[in-house]
This record gives structure tokens, C-alpha cells and sequence, in this order.
């Protein structure tokens, strides 16, 4: 149970990086591992450099070492919004849409121009892709009084809108137990009891996170069977009973010796 593969995921912010010094005309705009620029990708998944920010001109091409915060955005810095200078970058993600996980990965790329000959820049499209969070869950089957494991128990999991997505049955140990859940909340119920217990069909819920097994439990009362006789009537048939049994004995007895 995963994720529809291929899904546009909105939300997802970028940061796109240095990958050497960036120099124009000998003059150092960017830094290694500096930020020059910030994407978040929209409904569709996707995003464009529509500005990018660089180190003005200090007039001998060098600067501090300090890493450029674009986020300040001082006196230092100037925006530009044609794209992105001549030069060697990667785009790394920042932060990850609801329920996936943050990608690591570093999509390098090179800007330069087309030709020796025209002052155009090349176009550079790339494709990120991001792993959704899953765990799991282990619902178990025990007795309410003894805590023993229940096997043939029947039990649904729904989805957060409560739609069903998995039936099955406790086998050894009582247990039930799925993985690759995506992260997030679920309903648990069981619909069938193990023979000789009460049913209990009390809806649950539990949450999923990510790369975590989360244990669950359903416990059932035994069902007590109605003999139609409480104990004091036990008790008094089983008096009865005796007496009687003594009294034929006795009759018996004064029988013979007369």
C-alpha cells in the first residue's frame, strides 16, 4: 500500500546552490555552497527560476568567506531576474510536501550559452522525485480476563475517510500485522469474533508514522453460556437430590430387617 506513483506533489521548496564559484568577468558572484536562488513547485509539481540573487561587484573580484544569505538580502547582494549567471549549480530540497520524506539528493546542472556564437543561455529541466513516509501496524487479539492470544479473528483497517483497504484474519500469536502504510490516520474494527467470544465492533483509530510499527489490541469477553439455573438453585436441587437418595436407602434398610 503505497502512493500513487508519478504524482504531481505541490509544495515542495528548493534551494538552488553553487556548485563552484561562480566568477563573470572575473568577478566573484557566488561562492560554493551559497544559495543564489529558491523554488517551490505548484499544483502540478512544477517550478521555474523567475529571480536569483549574487554578490555585487567589490571592485577586486574578491569577497568575505562568509556563506551569502540571501534571506537578508543587504547591501551586498543584487537581484537578478533574468535567471541564473553562466556557471555550475545544483537544486536541493529544503522541505518536503505533507507526508513525504526529504530527499537528499543533489540534481547538478550547467548553465552556459547554446553556442560560441549567440548570447543565449541554455534551458535546463530536471526532475525530482520524493519517497512517501510509510510505516506500519500489528493489531493483536487477545482475551479480555487472561490476556491470551486470539487466533480467527477478522478484522478491517479503513483509510483516514474511513474507506476500507485491508481484511484479514488473526492467525499465530493473534496477530495481524501490514507495512508500507503511508503515514498518517487509520481505522481499525473487527468484524468477525473467534468462536466462544463476543464480538466487539467498536471502531479504533491509530496513526502511522513514518519508518514506525504501530501496535494496536482488541480484546473479547468469552461468551457465558445460560444454563437457566443460578447456584442457590444448584445448591438446593443437589440437597434435595441427597435426602432423597438417603431416605430410599433408609426405606430400604428398615425394610429388611423387618
Amino acid at each position: 500500500m503505497t502512493y500513487q506513483k508519478n504524482v504531481s506533489l505541490e509544495g515542495a521548496e528548493y534551494a538552488i546552490k553553487a556548485d563552484r564559484d561562480i566568477v563573470i568577468a572575473g568577478i566573484i558572484r557566488a561562492r560554493e555552497g551559497d544559495i543564489v536562488g529558491k523554488m517551490t513547485t505548484n499544483a502540478k509539481g512544477e517550478s521555474q527560476v523567475t529571480e536569483t540573487y549574487y554578490m555585487i561587484d567589490v571592485g577586486d573580484g574578491a569577497r568575505s568567506d562568509q556563506q551569502m544569505d540571501i534571506a537578508k538580502m543587504d547591501e551586498t547582494l543584487i537581484r537578478k531576474e533574468d535567471g541564473l549567471y553562466v556557471g555550475d549549480y545544483y537544486l536541493v530540497e529544503t522541505k518536503a510536501p505533507l507526508f513525504y520524506r526529504l530527499s537528499e539528493e543533489q540534481l547538478k546542472f550547467t548553465i552556459h550559452y547554446i553556442d560560441d556564437h549567440t548570447p543565449i543561455l541554455n534551458t535546463v529541466s530536471l526532475q525530482a522525485e520524493d519517497l512517501a513516509k510509510q510505516g506500519g501496524v500489528e493489531i493483536k487479539k487477545t482475551d479480555l480476563s487472561s490476556g491470551a492470544a486470539l487466533e480467527w479473528a477478522t478484522i478491517k483497517l479503513f483509510d483516514a475517510a474511513q474507506k476500507l483497504i485491508y481484511t484479514g484474519t488473526s492467525y499465530k500469536q493473534g496477530r495481524i500485522a501490514l507495512v508500507g502504510l503511508p503515514e498518517g490516520r487509520y481505522f481499525y474494527q473487527e468484524s468477525g469474533a473467534p468462536e466462544g467470544y463476543e464480538l466487539d465492533s467498536t471502531l479504533y483509530a491509530c496513526e502511522i508514522y513514518d519508518d514506525v510499527i504501530t501496535k494496536c489490541e482488541i480484546t473479547n469477553k468469552p461468551i457465558i453460556v445460560n444454563t437457566g439455573l443460578d447456584q442457590s438453585n444448584l445448591t438446593l436441587y443437589a440437597v434435595i437430590v441427597l435426602v432423597t437418595m438417603s431416605g430410599l436407602t433408609l426405606t430400604t434398610y428398615l425394610s429388611k430387617r423387618r
